[in-house]
């Protein structure tokens, strides 16, 4: 299970949606454009309805905001990445090439390389492997370029690297970008912030995808260490770390952290026929059930245990 995180680091930061609500007001009466006024108040409103949670309200405000000013490269791309969000991987796809092409023509840097790392995850997410490489590459030297080797956006850019290279199987090249982009995390954010858990995952999952059981195993543990208990993160940190158990023949263990993790999924979601990772999970702890009665618990596998052993023997490698 991947965990995808299509935020952008460009909308404001205001601390309520009722702030939100009297921002969007108040650029109605002072900012100097009245379609950009009104361009802008629906926006922000927008914002505030995202920050709810209620994605159809902001996807129309969002929509407003982009019909009144359709070459802002702000309101596109927001729209653009809730459309990705949503699911809608083709019109995200052409919201978010229309954004890098405005602001190619504005010549703004930043947000070009941003631009090419949100176009590259939902060209990544369609499978346009080639094509997201190329954005990733590019984004990467653009934020080097005025930023230097060590920040955020640099993790940022390299963990979607990772995840490109994931998809291909090139695990060695996806791990070195992995942990680089946890190494620059892990001194800019607090170890409870959920970045740090995600990016712990990411390289958790190539590790498990590897074959690297217990340097998997470390990863996802310390993130969930990280994150409250019923956090919506743990679905997917908990999941993975079943797998991970159960590729090693540890199925007790592995059937209780798919138990947990069931049960926070359905708590997040009530519809479980309609939800994927209640349904993956469900299979999961069938699976997992059925090797128990079949081969009993503690079931190592003798090939992989050189693996799983040698990863808990370099846990210093990951510690904080």
């Amino acid at each position: 299970m991947e965990y995808k995180d299509n935020n952008s680091n460009y909308s404001p930061d205001l601390p309520c949606t009722f702030c939100k609500c009297i921002k969007g007001i108040f650029s109605l009466i002072f900012l100097p454009s009245r379609k950009y006024r009104l361009a802008n108040g629906f926006f922000i409103v927008g914002e505030a309805y995202y920050d709810k949670g209620n994605f159809d309200q902001a996807y129309d405000f969002y929509k407003i905001a982009v019909k009144l000013m359709p070459n802002s490269g702000i309101f596109l791309n927001r729209l653009g990445l809730l459309t990705h969000e949503i699911g809608n991987i083709d019109e995200a796809i052409k919201l978010l090439d229309k954004t890098l092409k405005i602001d190619l023509e504005a010549n703004e840097p930043e947000y070009i390389a941003r631009d090419e790392n949100n176009l590259g995850r939902a060209l990544l997410e369609k499978g346009e492997y080639s094509k997201a490489m190329i954005l990733f590459e590019n984004s990467l030297k653009r934020f080097k370029a005025l930023d230097g080797e060590y920040n955020t956006d640099i993790a940022m850019v390299q963990n979607s690297l990772g995840n490109a290279l994931s998809e291909i199987d090139e695990y060695d090249k996806a791990i070195t970008y992995y942990k680089s982009a946890l190494e620059i995390n892990i001194k800019a954010y607090n170890f409870d912030d959920p970045i740090i858990a995600i990016n712990r995952n990411d390289l958790g999952k190539a590790w498990l995808d590897k074959g690297e059981y217990g340097k998997a195993i470390i990863c996802f543990e310390q993130a969930l260490k990280s994150l409250p208990k019923d956090d919506k993160l743990t679905v997917i940190l908990k999941g993975n770390l079943g797998d991970a158990l159960f590729e090693i023949g540890k199925y007790e263990e592995a059937e209780s952290y798919y138990k947990e993790a069931l049960q926070v999924a359905k708590k997040y979601n009530t519809e479980e026929k309609d939800n994927n990772d209640i349904i993956i999970l469900q299979e999961r702890l069938d699976e997992v059930l059925q090797a128990k009665n079949e081969k009993g618990d503690l079931f190592i596998v003798p090939s992989k245990l050189d693996s799983y052993s040698q990863g808990y023997s370099e846990i210093n490698l990951l510690k904080q």
